[in-house]
């Protein structure tokens, strides 16, 4: 076992409610090992990730949540490292009947078992159970698993953009859970009657912890499909969902990954709404990721922060 450096930013207290960026398990220098599979595996490893997004029907984008838990300063609470839920996704595109999804699920410094992989249509009816899929895959230090599932679109008893809600899950050695879970929206077409979910345009992030709830990132702009050049104004929320503690923290990042915090665009303390400009100009040419964090102190297990994350692909020219 690699020894672990955990690098907190502490913005202010957490205690006062200030803002935070969650902590890095990785070494300060951030030169992790590539990920590698598990014996214990069930599904089947990837390596590089599937994250070109092509060979698909139509096009699409590899979109990504993620969680973590980790202890907050002064805690004394569990590290339980990271979990990612991301796929190529038909972002604003048609789709009918079967669409085929290849999930890349990922532990970071996770010593629990992901179980399960259950998606979920949401409609104004309510949301429609599709068929789950059992899993038992376990990681030592960093691991990636591509897991296929079929979604049933015409499942959903409407037409338009419904809600896909994805959702794994890993039972912890504690014997909590932690979950990674989304919201993203299908344009489905299958002759039914016409009902949108959203009309906005959304696509959201969610980690949840056992009595910690929700902590939900929300992007509220439109997904950009051609390259950026100059200035880009984004809007996002933070939200705890229905059942959260209150949202302790926000923050915009550029390219963070599990082992790397990115560049800091914005922060602000709580939960809510923000509009915010980003100067392109000193990213390099080529592929990026936005990544919405939100961020929720849980001071009953003796101190931890949930993160739940949003991750938006763009282009810069």
């Amino acid at each position: 076992m690699r020894a672990v450096v955990a690098s907190l930013v502490i913005i202010a207290s957490l205690f006062l409610g200030v803002g935070f960026s969650a902590a890095r398990n990785c070494h300060a220098d951030h030169n992790c090992p590539s990920p590698t599979p598990s014996a214990t595996a069930t599904a089947t490893p990837t390596s590089p990730p599937p994250t070109d997004c092509a060979g698909y029907p139509e096009p699409r984008i590899f979109m990504e949540s993620r969680a973590s838990w980790f202890q907050s300063p002064g805690g004394t609470g569990q590290n339980y490292g990271y979990l990612t839920l991301g796929t190529c996704f038909p972002i604003g595109q048609p789709v009918s009947g079967t669409v085929h999804l290849d999930l890349k699920l990922g532990l970071y410094d996770n010593p629990g078992t992901i179980t399960v992989v259950s998606p979920k249509i949401a409609t104004n009816a309510g949301q429609v159970q599709l068929a789950e899929t059992p899993l038992s895959l376990t990681c030592t230090t960093e691991c990636e698993f591509t897991v296929p599932v079929n979604i049933d679109t015409t499942a959903s008893p409407y037409d338009g953009f419904e809600e896909l809600r994805l959702l794994t899950n890993v039972l912890e050695p504690n014997t909590h859970e932690m979950r990674a879970s989304d919201g993203w929206l299908l344009d489905i077409h299958n002759g039914k009657p016409l009902n949108n979910m959203w009309t906005n345009g959304r696509e959201e992030g969610r980690g949840w912890y056992t009595h910690t709830g929700y902590a939900n990132a929300l992007f509220l702009s439109p997904i950009p499909t051609s390259p950026l050049a100059g200035t880009w104004i984004v809007t996002y929320n933070a939200n705890p969902g229905g059942t959260g503690l209150a949202v302790s923290s926000r923050e915009l990042r550029i390219d963070a990954t599990p082992d790397s915090a990115g560049i800091l665009v914005h922060s602000s303390v709580g939960g809510g709404t923000s509009t915010v400009s980003i100067d392109l100009s000193a990213l390099a040419p080529g592929l990026h990721h936005l990544v919405l964090e939100t961020h929720t102190l849980d001071t009953f297990f003796g101190g931890n922060v949930l993160t739940g994350s949003e991750v938006i692909p763009f282009e810069v020219q």
